[in-house]
């Protein structure tokens, strides 16, 4: 087993049993629509064949987006205006927005992914969030990552929940 499969396995099956919820996971489900397309399901549904690992997924975006754009890494339109430090396929980044799409998003097609499909009836709807972009943006942004051990970083997480 993959790492992270039976965790994502089980968030998958945790939001597809509660169809009148909403989730916020703090992981890309999409990569910029130039290089994705307007047509968010159907690269999800199409996402495993096409991308057989995360590494491969990365190298043809940052290839399409240096052909494409002259640049390597292209953010989305929500990241340019939520701020958030990386790209979907950034190095730090990859590996989350691949988890993301093939273990989330292709398993749960009853799912609404807002805002790439609209919130149904008796469908859970499940939203990106980024929490660190969202603590900058009200001012209240403190390093708050770090091993559980980490005094320091623990101090400061309950502090931001406090």
């Amino acid at each position: 087993m993959k790492s992270g499969e039976g965790a994502h396995a089980g968030l998958a099956a945790l939001i597809a049993a509660h169809p009148d919820a909403l989730f916020a996971v703090d992981a890309p489900f999409s990569l910029p629509e130039p290089l994705q397309g307007a047509n968010w399901r159907a690269f999800v549904s199409g996402y495993a064949a096409r991308f057989p690992t995360a590494d491969a997924m990365r190298g043809w975006a940052a290839s399409e987006a240096q052909s494409a754009f002259g640049v390597k890494e292209l953010k989305r339109a929500c990241d340019r205006e939520a701020k958030t430090p990386f790209s979907a396929y950034n190095l730090r980044l990859y590996r989350q927005t691949d988890a993301a799409i093939r273990r989330l998003a292709a398993p749960l097609s009853k799912v609404a992914f807002a805002p790439m499909e609209a919130p149904r009836i008796g469908a859970a709807v499940v939203i990106e969030a980024c929490p660190a972009s969202h603590l900058k943006a009200a001012g209240l942004y403190r390093p708050y990552k770090g091993k559980a051990s980490d005094a320091a970083a623990r101090a400061s997480r309950e502090a931001i929940l406090a």
